[in-house]
């Protein structure tokens, strides 16, 4: 198949739009409470490092795909075993992200739709956007985000008029834990989620270019996430913030200027069920692009349709309820997520870096 070449800025824009994607309207790092900003600058210099290695790995292979890059690694057996142990995992994500937007939308409007409907229609566009690709994927995401960034920041210069900034005092009252609980959870999601990017691209401008998109998407886009939440908090107090299913949704209704400009709930909804469709198309197609390299078939798109329509069921399975989807989106450690984020990656890394040190000997690699 024709290996798909994403420019390092539609790159970045991609990153950006997946990490916020579905993580736009949960309360993040609530257990830290009223230092929540100190819990999110934990855990973006915590993740960077992660970010860093995942895109050291990438650099390595990145005139190569994913699955020429693997075999020429690690060889033919281990690198089908990798593929389908991350196929699943992204197809994980998918079920949840997908639960987590059947979940709003009941909440909010659609109490008594079935979920497998509201999860239907999404997926329709997901298909439709997974087999066009990542090339068309990036280049959607490079005009979306424009927009999504912008009704951000909209959205949190409307918010200044709402603040109580006593909020964040006193500073570590209950300690350094709760700082690091929050960091935590922060880390598990979204910001270690950028895992999926390696499956996702499948070949680099230059060697430098995973580092270009990886690190700076995540970051950025954690700063917005960061604006918003801890502009959510300071208006609606840390202890609903703590309590409330989604925040940031509640803080954006009480935006009232005069009664001129009212009801802006409705954009963060939008922002957040589009920004889900979204993560849902990539971690499709990052499932069947895995998949295709465990079970060695040359075009992915055959998969997308069968990984998309087992979501529906997956959804239903991993998400009962709004409060299921609330704590795993708020959880400090999940032991599969630690394995297919940090375990497996690492040990990727380090027997990458030792057949790069002997390809290099011997003069096979450059």
């Amino acid at each position: 198949m024709k290996k798909e070449l994403v420019p390092d800025e539609q790159g970045i824009a991609l990153a950006i739009l997946f990490v916020l994607g579905n993580a736009s309207i949960y309360g993040l790092g609530a257990r830290a409470g009223k230092d929540l900003w100190l819990a999110f600058l934990l855990a973006m210099a915590l993740a960077s490092p992660f970010i860093l290695m995942y895109a050291r790995v990438r650099s390595m292979i990145y005139d190569k795909s994913l699955s020429e890059g693997l075999e020429h690694l690690y060889g033919k057996w281990a690198s089908r075993f990798f593929g389908l142990g991350y196929a699943a995992y992204f197809w994980r994500l998918a079920c949840y992200v997908s639960g987590g937007l059947a979940s709003f939308s009941q909440s909010i409007s659609l109490n008594n739709t079935p979920q497998s409907v509201i999860v239907l229609l999404p997926l329709i566009f997901a298909i439709w956007a997974a087999k066009l690709g990542v090339e068309t994927l990036a280049r959607f995401a490079s005009i979306f985000v424009r927009g999504v960034l912008f009704f951000l920041v909209v959205m949190f210069v409307l918010l200044l008029t709402t603040l109580d900034f006593t909020e964040f005092r006193p500073v570590l009252y209950d300690g350094f834990k709760p700082v690091f609980i929050g960091a935590l959870e922060l880390i598990d999601f979204p910001l270690t989620e950028t895992v999926v990017f390696f499956g996702l691209f499948d070949v680099f401008a230059s060697r430098k270019s995973p580092y270009k998109i990886y690190l700076p998407g995540a970051l950025i886009a954690a700063f917005f996430l960061l604006s918003m939440s801890c502009a959510s908090l300071a208006t609606i107090g840390a202890q609903k913030y703590m309590n409330n299913y989604y925040p940031i949704f509640v803080a954006t209704s009480r935006i009232n200027l005069g009664g001129a400009i009212t009801r802006l709930e409705a954009v963060v909804g939008l922002i957040f069920i589009l920004g889900a469709i979204f993560k849902v198309s990539v971690l499709i197609l990052a499932s069947a692009k895995a998949l295709a390299i465990g079970l060695r078939i040359k075009n992915y798109r055959h998969l997308v349709t069968p990984l998309a329509l087992a979501v529906i069921a997956g959804s239903q399975w991993f998400v009962k309820s709004v409060m299921g989807i609330q704590l795993t989106a708020t959880k400090t450690i999940d032991s599969v997520d630690f394995t297919f984020q940090v375990l497996l990656p690492f040990v990727v890394w380090v027997i990458a870096e030792i057949k790069m040190f002997r390809l290099r000997k011997e003069g096979k690699f450059q």
